[in-house]
């Protein structure tokens, strides 16, 4: 499964599908991957790219633009029982 399909099935599992937010509603995004071994800080917006697309299909932010939406990363590695997974927040925002 391609990475872009993963995601938007991920998010729709996950938030629904249709969120109805008003026009120009602003939104945060507070993406914290968790996994074994941390990857370079400056790759992590980059691998998380369908992740935002995926929330903005389904309308959970109004548009992935910085006008309208932050997006924030964070890793921690995961402890030996815990599975990797990636936490995924989202809130209003009051803009800059």
């Amino acid at each position: 499964m391609e990475d872009k399909e993963y995601w938007l099935w991920s998010v729709k599992a996950a938030f629904g599908v249709n969120h109805h937010l008003p026009e120009g509603a602003k939104r945060q995004i507070h993406i914290v991957r968790v996994a074994r071994r941390l990857i370079d800080d400056q790759n992590l917006p980059a691998g998380c790219k369908y992740l935002v697309d995926a929330l903005e299909k389904f309308r959970h932010v109004y548009k992935d633009s910085r006008k309208y939406t932050r997006v924030t990363f964070d890793q921690r590695k995961c402890s030996p029982e815990e599975e990797e997974h990636m936490r995924v927040e989202v809130g209003d925002w009051a803009g800059d």
